[in-house]
């Protein structure tokens, strides 16, 4: 395991957000379409520049925080598994390569990225505000279903039946975004599946009554093919234990570590990952 610690003008990026009303909603997954038929835009398939969390890598192949708030930032490993940077994203931005699939009952080396807040303020807890989170990807061909890994999870913190949680994932090489709040929880799922070896980047964005997530290919020759689902709701207030880590790759369980028996792995690169209030 190690760690690493910056500092940034975390005040800066928290500047003019709205509040997200409280209200009932329901846990759906939309047509292909969006909700109600709806196609949404194309949105930027890159981080936002004052992301509170923003994870790159420095020259010794460690994942670095690259964002606005303070935070540690630390490689976690179950049964051997390592984090490496490998190469780049068709952005530039270093690739974390995380560990490849192993079917049952083959060992299974899993690693994961783990970010935690410091101070007296919690500035990974996105409260009652809208914000964006996502990561550039890579997934490999060979990836599936065991025992201990359901699933390929990029960016998330807390867990499905805690109080407050947020995911973004691969479900069955389908990208989608949940949330939870004080009020509900919402889920997502983008209209399309994605291509092994192909670099995409997934966006999930919460606003005031709508969670949408955006998927956008990204092909060397400049000429990104996006798609994109929605569903209407209201989450009401997203607040977490400040133990709670963001973490990159896969999840853990209440005391820190990857969680043996339900990690989902990320089999993969991932760049560029983070945490925004736009």
């Amino acid at each position: 395991m190690r760690a690493a610690r910056s500092r940034g003008p975390a005040a800066a990026a928290l500047a003019g957000l709205l509040a997200v009303p409280a209200c009932a909603s329901s846990t759906v997954v939309p047509d292909p379409a969006g909700a109600g038929g709806t196609p949404l835009a194309p949105t930027r398939a890159r981080a936002p520049a004052d992301s509170v969390v923003l994870l790159g890598a420095n020259a010794a192949g460690r994942a670095e925080q690259r964002g606005s708030a303070e935070v540690t930032v630390r490689t976690l490993s179950l049964d051997g598994g390592r984090m490496t940077v490998r190469g780049t994203s068709p952005g530039g931005d270093p690739a974390l390569r995380l560990p490849a699939f192993s079917p049952d009952p083959a060992p299974y080396p899993r690693a994961i990225v783990a970010v935690s807040p410091v101070g007296s303020r919690d500035l990974l807890e996105p409260g009652t505000r809208p914000f964006v989170w996502g990561a550039d990807f890579r997934v490999d061909r060979a990836t599936g279903t065991s025992a201990v890994d359901n699933g390929d999870n990029l960016v998330q913190r807390g867990l499905s039946n805690d109080p407050g949680f947020f995911k973004a994932e691969l479900d069955q090489r389908r990208p989608g975004c949940t949330v939870t709040g004080s009020e509900d929880t919402l889920v997502v799922h983008a209209s399309e599946r994605v291509l092994p070896g192909t670099w995409y980047h997934l966006r999930c964005e919460l606003t005031p009554g709508e969670l949408a997530v955006y998927v956008t290919q990204l092909p060397a020759d400049d000429t990104p093919r996006s798609f994109a689902s929605h569903i209407s709701g209201f989450v009401g207030d997203v607040r977490f234990d400040p133990a709670t880590p963001l973490t990159v790759g896969g999840k853990v369980g209440l005391d820190g570590k990857p969680l043996p028996n339900a990690t989902d792995q990320f089999n993969g690169r991932v760049a560029a990952p983070y945490v925004a209030y736009p």
